[in-house]
């Protein structure tokens, strides 16, 4: 089957190359010139006349030119072939060989017009040269050695109807053992009945043997006879043809040998001499079909699956396995692969015994990685899953997973199967989950035990499971936990937590451990799917919805943030058995509410701060002259208006307050004083290492250390100036304390974003601490939404910092 398909193929391309024979014609005649090799010059004669639709054959001749005589002048057999307006220059036989001649020349070169070609000697040292065409008589030629080469122009050449003639004897199949580079093979030869030109279409396969590694040659082309060179039995191939990597146009030139067998060699497929039989003058007989393994038979169809490297990688793959069509005897399967989104093929083949290995046969680099390797494993059975595992060597040395895709998902990959319908389930948990955490965020502390998994699974499944049927859902379970397993993409894309309470994750784990660190699938497949909710979460949830009203209309009645916070985290269970999204709407009226109290807190809370600030230094009071620059940021601080603080007021002041302690021992009150040692050690970080230290520019890290330096030591000496009698002083440090407690909240008084945000991932404590503490290297950090890779910038800015990250708020996970 696989040769009368390919014959089909070639019949139906020919008419693509009659123009090729139009530009061989054109090509015929005397064509001379000098050429350059080194410190060698000679000249050179091409007498060339047509052999079929690609290539023209005749004499290639050298010689010394006037006065010199460094060159011993030669002659053999050439071969050009034409592809485009690429010339390749093969060489036959001597005719005349020059002593200590060791090789004939061989060339390239480029068609430049019909009586001009740029040819350049396929050898060290040689330099582009043109040839022109002679168009005069043959006894008037530029030089061409041996009288046999001289009348090869007048050679009369035989009409296509006589080399027909002569070829059509040998239309057939023709098989026979040979020995090329990769070892034994065999050699097919179809003549096909349809005429070409001067002969007849063919096409030529050599089937590697020895090595299931190696690339079978199928190539097409047309067959010549022609009893006026030297090898009368030539198979010409088509140099347009389309090839599989790493092949190219194979030759094969012959002569009719004893008991009429076809005796020939190959040269450009490097394969010694070989001798065909004619097996039969049917061009197309059926191939002898190969069988597989019976343990591996059932490998036919299709396979998703993944491979896990000794990196712990992961790359998705997925295999089409029919029967081998082509290939070496041993080659049972091929395979089209698709590995991490890149197309390529593969094939699978009998090595030892009953034992299947994947081969690699594709140009290296087609693929991400080089898949070949044992399969491992038959092929298992467990409930209706079928399985095999297979090991992978060198660029992914791994190990992989695949099991069949069942029918109704046709030639659909796990990975497209996952995108459309698992992807909806887990983008909706994923929404879900995201207006969860912001509700616990907005309306902090109350709904901080709000279980944003249960509520955002409800979510998703009401938005894409609750209409489906039991079956269905059950389906839906089983293609998550594939997905999870086989689908790296999926598995690294959508984060495992999005399936969790859906897929047994922990089974999940250690498969995908098992494979990647065992090497194998001990214990056979024992995933099973998890849980899908139960159809009554509907009922339920419209529950919860139905009474969110209730909730809202007894929130409207509170009177201040703490009253409406309780009643919010009294109905937290009622909150969590609706959906996010729901709630969210529900609730906008309460965070209307929430910030109209706000407001009103935040301007009862500043005006207390205000009248404190003015009892203790009344607006309009002097301000002495030693403040000078700074006088902005002491105005506001003196008005109790301020609450956040630059990094350069952060220095300021830091090192007043250690001025103030050092030399006055104020302020008296321990708690106060403990209240400041925060603004202290804050400033002293940032005189030692600014907020800049490790970003790789030494001049912004000094630039930042110096300037912290100087802010701390002009805080420092105005506590002196001003004296431990001095009202301004005390004044300052007082409102500095006010200051400090609201320095992780916001105005109302309710714990700033950053705390509320962290709380979500770590203990309440550690997130103010983390917020108190950042403040120096990172000043606006509590009115930022808490990440964990701002811990990870802060030991970049200021190692001190992130030193007391660690041993003050014990966070060392980041």
């Amino acid at each position: 089957m696989r040769i009368a398909a390919l014959v089909i193929a070639f019949v139906l391309s020919w008419s693509v190359h009659l123009a090729n024979a139009q530009t061989v014609e054109q090509f015929a005649g005397i064509w001379s010139g000098t050429y350059t090799c080194g410190a060698t010059q000679a000249g050179l004669t091409l007498v060339l006349q047509p052999q079929s639709n690609y290539a023209l054959t005749g004499t290639l001749s050298f010689y010394p030119l006037p006065n010199r005589s460094d060159v011993v002048p030669g002659s053999h057999g050439v071969r050009m072939q034409i592809k485009g307006a690429d010339l390749f220059g093969g060489y036959g036989a001597w005719i005349q060989r020059p002593k200590n001649q060791k090789k004939q020349l061989g060339f390239t070169g480029k068609i430049v017009s019909s009586t001009k070609l740029s040819l350049q000697i396929s050898a060290p040292g040689c330099k582009t040269f043109d040839v022109v065409k002679f168009e005069g008589a043959p006894a008037d030629a530029p030089r061409v050695v041996t009288k046999e080469a001289a009348k090869a122009p007048e050679v009369a050449r035989q009409t296509p109807e006589k080399k027909a003639a002569g070829a059509r004897q040998f239309v057939g199949r023709w098989e026979g053992p040979g020995f090329c580079l990769n070892g034994p093979a065999k050699f097919v030869l179809l003549v096909l009945p349809e005429m070409d030109g001067n002969g007849f279409n063919a096409t030529l396969t050599i089937v590697q043997q020895a090595s299931v590694q190696a690339d079978d040659i199928a190539v097409r082309g047309v067959f010549v006879y022609d009893d006026d060179i030297r090898f009368p039995v030539r198979f010409e191939p088509d140099p347009n043809a389309s090839m599989l990597p790493r092949q190219r146009p194979t030759d094969f030139l012959g002569r009719v040998a004893p008991g009429g067998k076809l005796e020939g060699q190959s040269r450009e497929a490097g394969c010694g001499t070989v001798q065909l039989n004619r097996v039969s003058p049917d061009a197309v007989a059926e191939t002898k079909t190969k069988s597989a393994p019976a343990a591996y038979a059932a490998l036919e169809g299709s396979w998703d699956g993944a491979i896990y490297d000794r990196d712990n990688r992961a790359h998705q793959v997925a295999f089409t396995v029919v029967k081998s069509q082509g290939g070496s005897e041993n080659r049972v399967f091929d395979v089209a692969v698709l590995l991490d989104g890149t197309q390529g093929q593969l094939a699978f083949a009998k090595t030892q015994g009953d034992n299947v290995s994947i081969v690699n046969i594709l140009n290296k680099g087609s693929l991400p990685v080089a898949l070949k390797g044992p399969i491992t494993s038959k092929i298992m059975e467990s409930g209706s899953v079928e399985y095999f595992v297979f090991a992978t060597q060198g660029d992914a040395d791994g190990v992989g997973l695949a099991w069949r895709r069942p029918q109704g998902r046709g030639q659909t990959t796990l990975q497209e199967v996952c995108k459309s319908e698992i992807a909806p389930f887990a983008t909706a948990r994923d929404q879900a989950r995201n207006t969860a955490r912001d509700l616990r965020i907005e309306y902090f502390p109350a709904l901080s035990g709000l279980d944003e998994d249960k509520a955002s699974v409800r979510e998703a499944y009401i938005s894409t499971l609750a209409n489906v049927s039991d079956a269905e859902r059950a389906d839906f379970a089983r293609l998550a936990t594939e997905c999870m397993v086989a689908s790296p993409g999926f598995y690294n894309y959508f984060n495992r937590n999005l399936l969790t309470g859906i897929v047994d994750m922990p089974a999940v784990e250690k498969l995908r451990l098992g494979l990647i660190r065992n090497r194998e699938l001990r214990g056979g497949w024992t995933l099973s799917p998890g849980s899908i909710p139960s159809p009554t979460l509907v009922g339920e949830t419209d529950a919860a919805e139905a009474a969110l009203a209730t909730v809202v209309a007894s929130v409207s009645s509170q009177q201040n943030i703490e009253e409406v916070l309780k009643v919010l985290a009294d109905n937290v269970k009622t909150l969590e058995r609706a959906r996010p999204s729901v709630v969210e709407t529900s609730l906008r009226p309460v965070s209307a509410q929430l910030a109209r109290l706000g407001q009103v807190a935040a301007e009862d809370a500043l005006a207390s701060r205000k009248a404190r600030a003015e009892a203790r230094f009344p607006k309009g009071s002097p301000m002495p002259s030693d403040i000078g620059s700074n006088a902005s940021s002491f105005q506001e601080l003196l008005s109790g208006t301020k609450t956040r603080f630059s990094g350069d007021e952060i220095s300021l002041f830091g090192g007043l307050v250690a001025g103030a302690i050092d030399k006055c021992g104020q302020p008296t009150a321990l708690g106060d004083r403990l209240q400041l040692l925060g603004f202290l050690f804050q400033g002293v970080d940032r005189a030692l290492f600014g907020e800049s230290y490790a970003t790789g520019d030494l001049l912004d890290t000094l630039r930042g250390s110096l300037q912290g330096t100087l802010m701390y030591d002009q805080g420092a000496g105005l506590a002196e100036k001003l004296g431990c009698n001095s009202q301004l002083l005390a004044a300052a440090l007082a409102d500095l304390v006010d200051a400090t407690k609201t320095r992780v909240t916001t105005a109302d008084g309710r714990a700033s974003l950053f705390v509320r945000s962290c709380s979500l991932d770590r203990e309440l404590s550690q997130c103010q601490c983390l917020a108190r503490t950042m403040q120096s290297a990172m000043p606006g950090i509590n009115d930022l939404r808490y990440d964990r890779s701002q811990l990870a910038s802060l030991a970049a800015r200021n190692p001190s910092t992130a030193i007391q990250v660690a041993t003050v708020c014990g966070v060392g996970n980041y």
